[in-house]
């Protein structure tokens, strides 16, 4: 099962303005940092859903500033990284 979810920080952001009830959103139970940079951050946040499931490790990549990213994977499931030192 894939969960799509808006990023927890943004969400009043996002829907500020429109009529949501914000007890409809998910909420973040507990947070783990899997790493860090003035770039790019991962996380890993328990979420319990509306309808009171929770995702234990819902992954949450984060830009503190625009940016654009794809992951891509192969047909063994395995994710594509490129070292953009060895491009330039």
């Amino acid at each position: 099962m894939i969960y799509c979810l808006y990023g927890l920080e943004r969400q009043s952001e996002l829907l500020e303005g429109k009529n949501m009830n914000f007890k409809e959103l998910p909420e973040r139970l507990d947070r783990e940092v899997i790493y860090e940079s003035d770039y790019v951050c991962l996380y890993a946040d328990k979420v319990k859903l509306p309808n009171g499931h929770i995702i234990e490790k819902y992954h949450q990549i984060y830009y503190p500033n625009e940016s654009v990213s794809i992951v891509v994977f192969n047909e063994e499931n395995e994710v594509l990284l490129i070292n953009l030192s060895d491009i330039r």
